[in-house]
């Protein structure tokens, strides 16, 4: 096995914290659009709940 030196074991923890970087990016990314859709199945939810009961009052 070969010896790194300092320097080069450091750019090799800069490279392996860059990936770590771009795959948490990537991650956070998906997590956002996930929590915008599920936002969006709540809030339709709400309104059917709201509607359901406008429809009981009514009737």
């Amino acid at each position: 096995m070969m010896q790194h030196t300092g320097f080069e074991d450091a750019e090799e923890r800069i490279r392996e914290t860059e990936l770590a970087i771009q795959r948490s990016e990537k991650i956070l990314a998906e997590n956002m659009a996930l929590r915008s859709r599920m936002r969006g199945l709540v809030d339709a939810a709400y309104r059917e709940i709201d509607r359901l009961n406008e429809d009981h009052s009514a009737g």
